[in-house]
C-alpha cells in the first residue's frame, strides 16, 4: 500500500509504502530490504483454532468453521482461505500490531510548512485470488478510510486499488484445482467490493429492490478492546483490475511481466508526471457513477502502462564490450595481449617435449621479452615504438643509479646516521695531520660513524638494512598514482615513455621482467660482505712506531697515540710517521665504511625491490590469465544483453536499437572512431591498471605475512573495474553519435535497418548508403509511438458494444521539443513534456473506466438471447459451481466459504454482480421452495415427543433421507419463512429439489401422458398448505387428495366436468361468471392455491424482513412453475391460454381459503394485503402478454373482481 500527498513526483518524502502479509517468510525480504517500507505481519505462530478461541464474534457469526483449518498455523499464510486473513487482521488490530499502518499514514501529516493541496491518495495492490491480500482488502480499505476520516477530518481521501486476477498467475500455478480456487476467490473478492461500493455510495439504502442488503457491514476490532466497529464505508473510489487479457486482447507470459506492468501503471497513475492529467479526466468520469442503473458499481476499470526506451547505457556498454575485444584481440589465438604468454607456453611445451631439465629452461620473463622484442606484428611494433622499448637498457641503467643513490641517501639522512656521517665525511679528503688537524678528532668521528654503520639490530642485521627495507616498502607500496609519480628512483618512472605516457600493460610486463633479470644478480651479490671484511681489516690493522712502547691494533688506536704537542724526543723517534699513516688510512677507512654502508643499503633495497617487482609481475600474470574467461565472458555478456534488451512477447517495455543486428551495426560504426587509441589505451588507464596490479600485489604479500587471513578483501578486479571501466568511459566520451534522445534513436533504428537491408541486397557490400526521407522517418516514429500506446493497453478487456471511458496519455522529456527535424507535438498529440522523464524514454499510460464487473466476460453470468445461449465466464463458473457445495454448517462440509463472511454465500445477504442473474438465482431458490412443498420434499415434523407440540421443517432428500434445515444463524428451521432462508444458504438442497423434480418429470415422460396424468398433477392434488397451520376446530379444513388412483380419477372427472360447464356458457357466460361470486367448484387439482406460499411467507416474516422485491420474486416463481409445467405437457399454442385460466383459478382458490390465513397467520384484510396486490398485478401482466385469448376481457375483469371483492366485504 502506498499513500501520498505528493505535489511533485520528486517529493519522495510524501510517499510511504506498507506491506501486509500473513506469511512471515514473504515479509522477511521486505523487513531486511534496503528500502524504507513499513510492514505488518498480520499473523503469529498461533493456529486458526487459537485465534477463534479469542474472537467470539468471528467464531459465532462470520468465520466458516471447519475442523480441517483449526490446526493450521496462520504465519504460514492464509492458504487461499480468505476468511483466515480477515481473522488474522482483526487480531492484529486488536493487539495493536497494526501500528505501522498508522505510522505510515501519520508520517504524511507531519508538520513541514508545506502546503498540501491535494487529497490524500491511498493505493492498495494485491492479488484478488490468494488468501491474504484478497481476504483483507475490503476491511482494510474501509479501516483506512475510517481512520483518516476520524483523525484527519479536513483531509479529502481517494482510495484506489489494483487487483491482479487469477489468469495473471497462470505461469506459477500448475494444478487446475488451484486455478479453480483462485478463480472463485477472485469472483468472491470482486463481488464483495461491488456490493460495498453500492452500499458506500448510498444506493442500497435508497433502492427498494436493494434495501434487503441494508444491514451489510464488516465488523473490525478496536485496539485493546473486545468491542467491534461495524464498517460499511465506500471501500475505494476506483478498483482497477488486471486480468490475463488486456483491452487489446493481448496477454503476457509470466507473472513477472504482469507485476512489472502493474508497478509501472501504479507509478504513472499516482506518482509519475502524467498523474495530473489522468486525475482531471478521472474527475469527469465520476459523474458517470450517478447515472440510473449504475448503482455506484461502475467504479471498476483497468490501467496499463508502457515505456518505449532507448537503452543508451546498455548500448554504450555493448559497444564497450566490442571495443575491449577489439583492443585485447578476441579469444584464444586471436588475442593480442596474451600472444607473448602463449609463446612462453609453447616454449615450455617444446622444452618438456625435448626432455630438457627445467634448470636449463629460460625464465618466463626472458621468453616473454624476447618474443615481444622480436615480434613483427602491428600490435607488437606499436608497443615497441610507442613505449621506446629498444632504449630500455639505458633507462633501466639510469633508474638503477638513481635507485641505489636514493637508498644510500635514505640511510645517511636518518637521524641516527646523519650527524655522524657528516662528521666523518669531512675526513674523507684530509691530506695531512698536525697543528689543528688532529688525529684524535678524526678517529673519534670515524669511530662514532663506524659504530652506527656496523651496529646490528635484534635480528642480527645492520640497522642500515632495516632503514632501507622500510623505505623500499614505502616506496613500492605508495598509494600515489603512477601518473603523478615523477621521482627517477621510483619504479613508476620506468613505467613511462619519454613523453610521460604510462606504458601499456604488455610493455609494463616487459619492463618488470627486464628489471627482475638484474635484480636476481643484485640479490645474490655478496659485495656488502666483502666490504665488511675490508672494514674489519682496518679495525685489526697493526701499527708499530718507535716512540710507542707497544704495537697499536686497529685504526681507532691511532687516536690514543696522538698527543696534543709531540716532544722533540717524540719527533726524533719518528712521530711524523704517525701523521703519515693517519693521513693515508683515515680517508681510506671512511671510504671503506661508506662503501660498506652503501652496499648494505643497496643490497637491502634490491632484496625488497625484487620481492615487490616479482609480485607485481605475478599479479600481471594473474590479470592476463583472467583473459581466458573474461573475454569469453564479454561475449556472453553481449548475448545476455541482447536477450535482456530484445522485446519479449508480453513485455510492457520496448527497447529501441536493441536487436543483435542493430547493436552490432551501432558498434561497428562506433569503433571506427577510437580504434588506435583503444588499442594502446591511454596513459591514465594504463596507470590505473598498474596501480591496481600494485594494490593486488601488496594485498597478496600482506595476506601471506598474516598467515592467510585479512578481514577486508582489498583486491581489485582489474579487468572489470579498471579495464572495462576505461572502455565504457571511452565509448561515452568518443562515440557521441550513439548518444541520442528517444526520437533520434527511433530515427537511427530505421536508418540502421535500412542499411542492413541494403547490405543484404548487395551481397554484403559494406559501402552502402541508406536514404531515409524525413517523412519516412516521421512515419516510422509514429508507428513506434503507436506500439508504445498498445503495450500500455488497460489491463482488462473492453466491454463490447459500449462506449468506453478511456484515458490515453504519454509523457516525454521537455528537451525533445527542441528537435528541429520533427515537431514532437505532432508525433504525440496526447503527450506531455515534463522534466522528470529521461530523454531516452517515452512513457505511456492508459486507463479504462466506467466498468461494472458483470459486463466483464470472465465475471459474466450465463444468459440467453435470440442469438443463442451465452455461457458463464470462467470466474463466475468456478464460483457458482463451488457455491453449490457449500452448506449452512461448514463443520459438516468439505467446501469452505470463499467469502470473508460465510453469510455472504447467500444471495439473501449479498447482491450478485449481475442483477438479472441475481433474479434468476432468487427465482431458482423460490421455485425450489415451491417444488419442495409440492413434491413433499419440504415437510413439517414435531421436533420431539416432549417438545410440547414444537414443530420444525425438515427436508426429505432425493435418497429419501430426512435432513434438518438450518437457517443462517445455525438454528433449526421452525418458521415457514425460515424455510426460504435455509434454502438460500444451502445450494445443495436447492439442487437436490431440482433433481427430485426432474426425476418425477422423467417418470411422467416415460408414460407419455398428458398433464392430468403427471407426477406433478398427482402431488399437486395432495398439496395442502393448510396442514402447516394450526387451524381452530370451528373451521372446517379442506381435505386434499389421499393420492390413491381412485381419488385422482375422481378429481380429474370433477375438474373436467366443471370446466366443460364453464366453457359451454361461452363469452357471455364469462361475463356472468365474472360478476358472480365464487361458485365453490373445483377447477384445479390442488386444495390450496400455490399463491398461498408467498402469502404465508409474507405473513410469517418479521416486519423488518418484508421486502417487496422478495415477495414479487416469489409470486413470479409461482407463475413460472405453472408456465414450466404447462410448457412441458400442453401444446405450445395452448400454453398461454391454459396458463391464464389457471392463474385466475389459483387466485380464486386463494380467496376461497383466505379466512384460514386471516385466522392462522394474521393475514391482513384482502384489500389491504400487499401480496394480493402483487399477485393480481402479475396475473394481469401474464394475461396482457397472452396472444389475445377470446375471454381476454373476462379474465381481466375476473382478476379485478377477485381483488376488489375484499374491499366490499
Amino acid at each position: 500500500m502506498s499513500s501520498s500527498t505528493s505535489r511533485l513526483p520528486a517529493e519522495k518524502e510524501n510517499i510511504n509504502f506498507l506491506c501486509l502479509d500473513t506469511n512471515v517468510n514473504d515479509l522477511s525480504d521486505v523487513a531486511n530490504g534496503k528500502s524504507k517500507i513499513y510492514w505488518v505481519q498480520t499473523s503469529n505462530t498461533q493456529t486458526v483454532g487459537s485465534y477463534l478461541d479469542y474472537d467470539e464474534e468471528a467464531r459465532k457469526k462470520w468465520f466458516p468453521k471447519n475442523a480441517v483449518m483449526y490446526d493450521k498455523t496462520v504465519s504460514e499464510g492464509a492458504g487461499q482461505v480468505r476468511a483466515i486473513s480477515r481473522l488474522a487482521l482483526n487480531a492484529t488490530i486488536k493487539t495493536g500490531k497494526i501500528r505501522p499502518l498508522y505510522d505510515a499514514i501519520d508520517d504524511l501529516f507531519r508538520k513541514t510548512g508545506k502546503d498540501m493541496k491535494q487529497a490524500m491518495r491511498v493505493v492498495i495492490a494485491s492479488t484478488a485470488s490468494g488468501g491474504t491480500g484478497s481476504g483483507i482488502i475490503l476491511p482494510l480499505s474501509m479501516f483506512i478510510r475510517d481512520y483518516v476520516k476520524e483523525k484527519y477530518p479536513n483531509t479529502a481521501l481517494i482510495v484506489r486499488s489494483l487487483l491482479l486476477l487469477p489468469e495473471t498467475l497462470d505461469s506459477v500455478i500448475d494444478s487446475q484445482t488451484e486455478r479453480d480456487s483462485q478463480a472463485r476467490n477472485a469472483y468472491a473478492t470482486v463481488k464483495e467490493l461491488n456490493a460495498f461500493m453500492m452500499k458506500g455510495s448510498g444506493f442500497i439504502d435508497l433502492d427498494e429492490d436493494l434495501k434487503q442488503f441494508s444491514d451489510m457491514h464488516v465488523n473490525v476490532s478496536i485496539a485493546g478492546s473486545d468491542k467491534q466497529k461495524a464498517l460499511s464505508l465506500l471501500p475505494m473510489d476506483f478498483c482497477f483490475l488486471m486480468d490475463g487479457q488486456d483491452a487489446e486482447d493481448s496477454t503476457m507470459i509470466s507473472v513477472g511481466q504482469y507485476i512489472d506492468q502493474a508497478a509501472q501503471a501504479l507509478y504513472e497513475q499516482n506518482i509519475g508526471p502524467m498523474q495530473k492529467k489522468a486525475f482531471s479526466v478521472e474527475d469527469n468520469i465520476i459523474k458517470e457513477m450517478t447515472k440510473p442503473g449504475n448503482y455506484g458499481r461502475n467504479r471498476f476499470g483497468g490501467i496499463g502502462a508502457g515505456v518505449i526506451r532507448y537503452p543508451y547505457e546498455k548500448v554504450a556498454d555493448y559497444v564497450a564490450y566490442d571495443m575491449a575485444i577489439d583492443s585485447i584481440g578476441g579469444e584464444g589465438d586471436a588475442s593480442k595481449w596474451t600472444k607473448y604468454d602463449k609463446a612462453v607456453e609453447a616454449y615450455r611445451a617444446e622444452q618438456k617435449k625435448r626432455g630438457a631439465p627445467m634448470s636449463t629452461w629460460d625464465s618466463y620473463g626472458k621468453v616473454y621479452c624476447d618474443t615481444l622484442r622480436n615480434a613483427k606484428d602491428p600490435f607488437s611494433k606499436d608497443l615497441n615504438n610507442t613505449y621506446e622499448l629498444e632504449s630500455l637498457d639505458s633507462r633501466i641503467k639510469r633508474f638503477r643509479k638513481a635507485f641505489e643513490a636514493q637508498a644510500y641517501r635514505v640511510v645517511t639522512s636518518d637521524k641516527r646516521f646523519n650527524s655522524l656521517y657528516n662528521a666523518a665525511k669531512q675526513w674523507e679528503t684530509v691530506q695531512s695531520f698536525g697543528g689543528d688537524t688532529k688525529i684524535s678528532d678524526a678517529i673519534d668521528a670515524l669511530t662514532a660513524f663506524a659504530g652506527v654503520v656496523m651496529e646490528k639490530g635484534k635480528d642480527g642485521t645492520p640497522i642500515a638494512e632495516g632503514i632501507v627495507t622500510r623505505w623500499a616498502e614505502a616506496l613500492f607500496t605508495t598509494e600515489q598514482k603512477t601518473v603523478s609519480i615523477k621521482d627517477s628512483y621510483s619504479i613508476e618512472s620506468l613505467m613511462k615513455n619519454a613523453q610521460g605516457e604510462v606504458l601499456h600493460p604488455c610493455a609494463a610486463r616487459y619492463v618488470l621482467y627486464r628489471l627482475l633479470e638484474g635484480f636476481e644478480a643484485d640479490v645474490k651479490s655478496t659485495s656488502h660482505n666483502s666490504a665488511e671484511e675490508i672494514v674489519e681489516t682496518y679495525k685489526s690493522k697493526e701499527y708499530e712506531f718507535k716512540f710507542a712502547k707497544n704495537k697499536a691494533i686497529g685504526i681507532e688506536s691511532l687516536g690514543e697515540l696522538s698527543v696534543k704537542e709531540p716532544t722533540l724526543f717524540d719527533k726524533l723517534k719518528g712521530y711524523n710517521k704517525l701523521y703519515e699513516e693517519a693521513a693515508q688510512d683515515v680517508p681510506a677507512y671512511f671510504m671503506a665504511l661508506e662503501d660498506y654502508c652503501k652496499k648494505v643499503a643497496v643490497h637491502a633495497a634490491y632484496v625488497k625491490a625484487n620481492e615487490y617487482v616479482r609480485e607485481f609481475a605475478a599479479q600481471f600474470e594473474l590479470f592476463f590469465n583472467t583473459f581466458v574467461y573474461k573475454v569469453k565472458d564479454l561475449s556472453r555478456k553481449k548475448i545476455d544483453m541482447v536477450d535482456e534488451l530484445q522485446y519479449k512477447k508480453g513485455d510492457s517495455f520496448m527497447n529501441i536499437c536493441a536487436t543483435q543486428q542493430l547493436l552490432d551495426e551501432v558498434s561497428s560504426f562506433s569503433l571506427q572512431k577510437a580504434q588506435k587509441e583503444t588499442t594502446m589505451l591511454n596513459s591514465d588507464i594504463n596507470g590505473g591498471i598498474f596501480d591496481a596490479v600494485k594494490n593486488n600485489a601488496i594485498f597478496k604479500m600482506e595476506l601471506d605475512n598474516a598467515g592467510g587471513y585479512i578481514e577486508e578483501d582489498r583486491r581489485k578486479d582489474i579487468f572489470d573495474d579498471i579495464l572495462m571501466g576505461y572502455f565504457k568511459a571511452s565509448v561515452r566520451e568518443k562515440c557521441e553519435d550513439i548518444d541520442r534522445d528517444i526520437i533520434g534513436a527511433i530515427e537511427l533504428e530505421q536508418r540502421l535497418k535500412e542499411r542492413i537491408r541494403l547490405r543484404a541486397e548487395n551481397n554484403g557490400d559494406t559501402q552502402v548508403f541508406e536514404q531515409v526521407s524525413v517523412e519516412d522517418a516521421k512515419r516510422h516514429i509514429m508507428e513506434v509511438v503507436a506500439m508504445g500506446a498498445r503495450i500500455a493497453a488497460p489491463s482488462v478487456q473492453r466491454v463490447t458494444n459500449e462506449e468506453p471511458r478511456e484515458i490515453k496519455v504519454c509523457a516525454y522529456n521537455k528537451s525533445l521539443l527542441d528537435n528541429r527535424k520533427f515537431r514532437v507535438k505532432d508525433l504525440m498529440p496526447n503527450g506531455e513534456a515534463v522534466e522528470t522523464i529521461s530523454k531516452y524514454e517515452i512513457h505511456f499510460y492508459n486507463a479504462l473506466y466506467n466498468l461494472t464487473p458483470n459486463k466483464l466476460k470472465k465475471f459474466a453470468a450465463p444468459f440467453e438471447t435470440e442469438t443463442g445461449k451465452k455461457n458463464a465466464g470462467t470466474y463466475h463458473k468456478a464460483y457458482t459451481e463451488y457455491a453449490r457445495l457449500i452448506g449452512p454448517d461448514s463443520t459438516k462440509n468439505a467446501a469452505i466459504s470463499t467469502h470473508i463472511d460465510k453469510a455472504w454465500d447467500s444471495i439473501k445477504s449479498m447482491p450478485e454482480l449481475d442483477f438479472e442473474y441475481q433474479q434468476q438465482v432468487i427465482r431458482k431458490v423460490h421455485k425450489a421452495f415451491i417444488y419442495g412443498l409440492i413434491h413433499h420434499a419440504i415437510q413439517q415434523r414435531p421436533l420431539s415427543a416432549v417438545a410440547n407440540g414444537k414443530k420444525v421443517y425438515l427436508y426429505r432428500d432425493s435418497d429419501n433421507r430426512d435432513v434438518e434445515l438450518t437457517v443462517p444463524n445455525g438454528t433449526l428451521c421452525d418458521e415457514f419463512y425460515e424455510v426460504l432462508d435455509a434454502l438460500y444458504v444451502n445450494s445443495k438442497v436447492v439442487e437436490d429439489i431440482n433433481l427430485i423434480k426432474n426425476r418425477k418429470r422423467a417418470m411422467s415422460e416415460a408414460k407419455n401422458c398428458n398433464y392430468e396424468s403427471t407426477e406433478f398433477f398427482k402431488d399437486m392434488a395432495r398439496f395442502n398448505l393448510l396442514t402447516l397451520l394450526d387451524i381452530p376446530e370451528n373451521l372446517e379444513k379442506p381435505k386434499a387428495c389421499d393420492g390413491t388412483q381412485k381419488a385422482l380419477e375422481e378429481i380429474k372427472e370433477e375438474i373436467l366436468k366443471n370446466r366443460e360447464e364453464r366453457s359451454k356458457k361461452g363469452a357471455g357466460a364469462h361475463l356472468d361468471f365474472a360478476s358472480d361470486k365464487d361458485d365453490n367448484k373445483r377447477y384445479v387439482e390442488n386444495t390450496t392455491s400455490l399463491f398461498a406460499i408467498p402469502l404465508m411467507f409474507y405473513c410469517t416474516l418479521p416486519n423488518s424482513g418484508r421486502y417487496i422485491s422478495e415477495i414479487t420474486a416469489m409470486v413470479e416463481a409461482v407463475i413460472d412453475v405453472f408456465r414450466e409445467e404447462y410448457s412441458k405437457w400442453e401444446k405450445r399454442e395452448d400454453v398461454k391460454f391454459v396458463l391464464c385460466n389457471r392463474l385466475v383459478d389459483e387466485l380464486t382458490l386463494l380467496k376461497r381459503n383466505y379466512h384460514f390465513y386471516e385466522e392462522c397467520v394474521r393475514a391482513p384484510l384482502a384489500h389491504e394485503n400487499m401480496v394480493l396486490d402483487i399477485i393480481q398485478r402479475k396475473i394481469r401482466d401474464v394475461i396482457l402478454s397472452a396472444p389475445e385469448p377470446e375471454d381476454y376481457e373476462v379474465l381481466l375483469d375476473k382478476v379485478a373482481k377477485e381483488f376488489n371483492e375484499g374491499e366490499d366485504s
